[in-house]
């Protein structure tokens, strides 16, 4: 039960928000002794063999609020064979009442696309024409339906806190002689952005509007997470007067809609040009009250209509022109959220319920092979029929495109060992190019 005043959606933006707190836990100070523990231990994350066309940087698309699979990426014609008739898995999970539940299909329809012929709901349209540069997982599972030890596993591989976030383990594992090479950075929708180093605390910024010069600054308004200290070379970047009309046109900056993370999506762009290596883009994470996510319990239909508007075209547009740049080859850009949502009408409201059991990610770019779905759901789109994928295993198969020791469980923290993942996961050699 929530307390009064602190609905499902504030819950959300806390859990959220409240993370930060994990990552600047992971971030160590540079401090002689900290120099001295790096001298003396290895990397946290030590390089494999090179290999060719290996990653060297990654672009994180976190879609809070859970987005359904069975409405975007994962077509399931037995939900519109099935549509209406009462709702009976044979089983439960936690969180779900699915007494008096009924199947409910997608208010979309679902078309191939591209020369793999992967379908793709029309809620989508500008990502289905991405399809053949897109690796589509569609047997995720995650160990909890509540927001936020979900969206902690999404970031850390736990649902334990205390473990270190996928940016900070990359940021720290590549840094190298530029300094802005080592920065992890966090740009959040409409309440500000972080902008992080895995070595030390980042400067702060929003997408709208200059980076700020204070050396103690509060982002998120209403949290005082974050101390911030002037790390990042280059407050250009958030300077998009010489893109063109085109590359705006591109994002979305000239709909309305779509401006806003069309904006950082370009951003993003602009910031692993400069040498960032990880930069994590939170849609939905600092909605608030009345704000905009995939947390969708009622009327999916105006919901998500609304919601797939402001991302679509940016997420497409990133693809697009990472692509035309030559970057792709050796960006990761990765789509994640925290969990599914049930194939059944949620207490009649049109809604849909969280899911943990089954839930569709996708990567592109730096060796992985488009035009590709791994793994299963069951007919219902409810649980894995093969193939399951943890974000453990996710992340460890970011790791080694990286070209980064997976398996590496430990890391010098303040001159002594700490644990960096409860477990090391399986790399999913059957997504490489």
């Amino acid at each position: 039960m929530l307390a009064e005043g602190f609905d499902r959606r504030s819950f959300l933006l806390r859990s959220a928000a409240g993370l930060g707190g994990f990552a600047l836990a992971e971030c160590a100070c540079r401090s002689d002794e900290f120099a001295r523990a790096r001298a003396s231990h290895a990397c946290e994350l030590e390089r494999s063999v090179p290999r060719r066309g290996q990653a060297k940087r990654v672009i994180h698309l976190m879609m809070s609020g859970g987005v359904s699979q069975c409405d975007t990426f994962d077509y399931k014609p037995e939900l519109i064979k099935r549509h209406g008739e009462a709702f009976d898995p044979g089983g439960s999970i936690e969180g779900l009442r699915v007494a008096r539940a009924s199947v409910m299909k997608s208010p979309w329809r679902f078309r191939p696309h591209g020369a793999c012929g992967k379908y793709v709901s029309d809620l989508l349209p500008h990502l289905a024409r991405r399809v053949d540069d897109v690796a589509f997982i569609h047997s995720m599972i995650t160990e909890s339906n509540i927001h936020a030890p979900a969206i902690l596993n999404q970031t850390t591989g736990s649902i334990s806190p205390g473990f270190a976030r996928l940016g900070a383990r990359v940021a720290s594992a590549l840094a190298g002689e530029n300094e802005n090479a080592s920065v992890y950075v966090v740009l959040t929708d409409e309440r500000g952005s972080a902008l992080e180093s895995a070595l030390k605390p980042g400067e702060s910024f929003a997408a709208e509007r200059p980076l700020q010069n204070s050396k103690h600054s509060n982002t998120w308004n209403r949290t005082s997470e974050y101390i911030h200290v002037n790390s990042w070379n280059d407050p250009g970047v958030l300077d998009l007067a010489g893109e063109s009309t085109a590359a705006k046109a591109l994002y979305g900056l000239d709909d309305r809609a779509s401006e806003t993370f069309g904006r950082e999506c370009l951003i993003a762009r602009r910031l692993i040009e400069r040498g960032a290596r990880f930069v994590e883009l939170r849609f939905g994470a600092a909605s608030g009250r009345g704000g905009i996510n995939w947390d969708s319990h009622e009327d999916i239909r105006t919901k998500y209509s609304i919601t797939a508007r402001r991302v679509d075209k940016p997420v497409a547009g990133l693809l697009i022109d990472l692509k035309a740049l030559g970057l792709l080859d050796d960006t990761i850009v990765v789509w994640t959220t925290e969990f599914g949502r049930t194939p059944c009408d949620q207490r009649g409201e049109r809604g849909r319920d969280h899911n943990a059991n089954a839930f569709t990610c996708w990567l592109a770019g730096g060796g992985i092979k488009g035009g590709l779905s791994y793994g299963s759901s069951d007919p219902w789109s409810f649980g894995v029929a093969e193939d399951p994928v943890t974000f453990g295993d996710l992340h460890a198969t970011i790791l080694h495109l990286l070209g980064l020791n997976a398996d590496r469980r430990s890391y010098p923290r303040e001159a002594a060992e700490g644990r960096i993942v409860e477990a090391p996961g399986k790399v999913i050699r059957e997504l490489f190019a």
